[in-house]
């Protein structure tokens, strides 16, 4: 699939270990059309696999917050939201950083508009592709 490497993406998944199958979609907006680059239904996946998946496709696609891509996870799973983060070089304690910008600002600003302005912090080191 040909994409723009430096056109803002998003990446939906779910992951849904066990029986069910696990959905990864990336989309891409070029001059305000979004584009389907990638579609794929996992069936089956285990944890690991789920979490290599989507590790792949976003070195694939260049998912990077600093081009305003961003990365969104069914919350029912937070072990897969912590270790996704945590191979992606970001704080994996992110309901952490969430109840203290609930502190700070109030309950009522922290909504999905500031969630994907700011739901990133770096790590100490940085993703290599390998």
């Amino acid at each position: 699939t040909d994409f723009n490497s430096y056109s803002m993406k998003s990446v939906g998944v779910d992951p849904s270990p066990g029986s069910a199958a696990m959905g990864i979609c990336v989309t891409e907006n070029v001059n305000g059309i979004v584009n389907v680059i990638h579609s794929e239904e996992i069936p089956r996946p285990d944890f690991g696999e789920m979490i290599d998946k989507t590790v792949e496709v976003v070195l694939k696609y260049n998912i990077r917050f600093d081009n305003n891509c961003r990365i969104f996870v069914d919350g029912a799973n937070p072990a897969f939201i912590r270790t996704l983060k945590q191979r992606l070089r970001e704080d994996p304690e992110y309901d952490r950083q969430i109840n203290i910008w609930k502190a700070d600002n109030g309950a009522n600003i922290v909504n999905l508009q500031f969630l994907i302005q700011y739901m990133y912090r770096p790590s100490s080191t940085v993703l290599q592709i390998s």
